[in-house]
């Protein structure tokens, strides 16, 4: 599988900090099943978001999937949100 560090985060503070500016709560979105959440330096995340469809490519078809991006020009990180089993 490519390597996706850096994607996925689980940086306690910055992730709550995140999370409430984008209107999201930490504990409502694991009660939707395995979450993934992605913190990017605003200034990389239109370069980054780029390789959404290279991680898609291991997303189970089958299955349902939700990829939610965020971004707010006026706030230091974007956020990816994602809610998708991998294929096996």
């Amino acid at each position: 599988m490519k390597d996706f560090e850096g994607w996925h985060t689980n940086r306690a503070g910055e992730k709550e900090a995140v999370l409430k500016h984008f209107g999201y709560d930490w504990e409502s979105l694991q009660k939707e099943g395995p979450v993934g959440i992605g913190l990017w330096p605003a200034g990389e995340a239109m370069e980054r978001i780029k390789a959404l469809p290279d991680f898609m490519e291991f997303v189970d078809g089958t299955k349902k999937a939700r990829v939610i991006f965020e971004y707010d020009p006026d706030f230091p990180t974007a956020l990816l949100i994602t809610q998708a089993a991998l294929k096996e």
